[in-house]
């Protein structure tokens, strides 16, 4: 029983990666890459935002780039690469992967933007240099984020769960979303660049869709 529940899973995954599109391809693989570079914090430093660097006269404007595939926990990894899936399965078909490619970098390169200019914001209150050189921004939460935009724009009116006091709709999931965020914060389960990473790529994506 349990052979055949691991094989099971073991075609699924097979025939997602094998129907995924290009795009998906490449961020996974480029997420597994980055992760792996993780361990290092040498490398951590050099791909992910740090505030203080991207500024002259350091200047490192490519991490805007690279720093949504930097992990530093599997399992933030294995999340990122299910949701690439998920874009992969039910977006990519209807944009195609121009389109798809596109949407990945409106959403996270001004998203490291923005992130980075709260820091700036959060230097100047605090005079906290750690701001700057000490708390790096990486991840796909804004990719993560934008999801939950992309889903409610094409099943706004979809009931995903009914109580007798409220119907949870699709268009909730947004809000819904920024609220438990909020809370993984304050219980100090994400560090707070999740919080805004993933806070501004709802209303990047918002925008822009």
């Amino acid at each position: 029983m349990k052979q055949t529940f691991v094989q099971d899973i073991g075609q699924q995954l097979q025939s997602a990666v094998l129907s995924s599109g290009l795009t998906t391809k490449l961020i996974c693989l480029f997420c597994i890459i980055g992760y792996a570079l993780s361990f290092s914090p040498q490398y951590v430093q050099v791909l992910a935002v740090i505030p203080g660097r991207v500024m002259p006269p350091n200047f490192w404007i490519w991490t805007f780039l690279t720093h949504s595939f930097i992990e530093l926990h599997i399992w933030h990894t294995i999340i990122d690469i299910i949701v690439v899936f998920l874009y992969s399965k039910m977006i990519e078909p209807l944009w195609g992967t121009n389109e798809l490619l596109r949407f990945y970098f409106i959403v996270t390169i001004p998203n490291a933007i923005v992130a980075t200019c709260i820091y700036f914001i959060f230097y100047g209150l605090t005079f906290h240099e750690e701001y700057l050189f000490e708390r790096p921004i990486y991840g796909l939460a804004a990719f993560l984020g934008a999801f939950s935009v992309v889903i409610k724009q094409l099943m706004p009116d979809t009931v995903l769960a009914t109580t007798p006091l409220f119907k949870l709709k699709q268009d909730q999931v947004p809000l819904l979303m920024v609220v438990l965020s909020v809370i993984l914060w304050f219980l100090r389960a994400v560090p707070v660049h999740f919080l805004i990473m993933f806070s501004s790529g709802i209303l990047i994506s918002w925008i822009y869709l």
